[in-house]
């Protein structure tokens, strides 16, 4: 095993006392430096010694993709295509095509939702106007920083122009108590004079 991969250790003496550990060690760290490896779904790992074509395991895996570790958050970019060669050094992950497909379609409906058109209400550029002649300032005219980067406005969508809801915090009720009265458990008899 030392031989394929460079063992750290040169002292020959230290070498024989701890062969075991140092080749154990030094093997798991040459492994996951000059290897490939792939990650099935469960956590089960391979490796390979040498780089090899992406259409060689996706042979072996029909209906599985090959993807960079970015596969979840930029799907487009991080799936390997077939004439595409995994190299030593790196963690590829063996995704099912659905998944991928999901993935994708969640990353455009993400993207879509960035898109959104900022539209100005009417009563925020009035409010914005309104200025104090005394230089006092009022908590009208002081806002959040919030409201000083996104210029307090609704956002309405580009196709769409429904209006995004504010945010309404829900109501909290109390919880009734029930409050507990001794009640007898027993029927009353009534006594029959003769």
């Amino acid at each position: 095993m030392c031989s394929i991969f460079q063992c750290f250790e040169t002292n020959p003496k230290k070498t024989q006392d701890l062969v075991g550990a140092t080749v154990s060690f030094s093997f798991s760290v040459d492994l996951r430096n000059f290897s490939v490896r792939l990650v099935h779904a469960g956590g089960k790992e391979e490796v390979y010694r040498y780089a090899i074509p992406a259409s060689h395991v996706m042979e072996k895996y029909p209906g599985m993709c090959i993807a960079t570790p970015e596969v979840f958050k930029r799907p487009h970019v991080s799936v390997l295509a077939a004439e595409d060669e995994m190299s030593p050094g790196h963690k590829y992950y063996l995704v099912p095509k659905t998944t991928v497909s999901k993935l994708k379609l969640k990353w455009l409906k993400k993207r879509k939702d960035r898109k959104l058109k900022p539209v100005v209400e009417k009563s925020s550029i009035e409010s914005a106007e309104v200025s104090d002649t005394s230089g006092d300032i009022s908590l009208e005219s002081v806002g959040s920083a919030k409201d000083f980067y996104y210029g307090r406005c609704n956002y309405v969508k580009e196709s769409g122009g429904t209006k995004k809801k504010p945010f309404v915090p829900p109501i909290h009720k109390p919880r009734p108590r029930k409050e507990y009265e001794w009640e007898p458990g027993l029927p009353s008899i009534e006594e029959i004079s003769p």
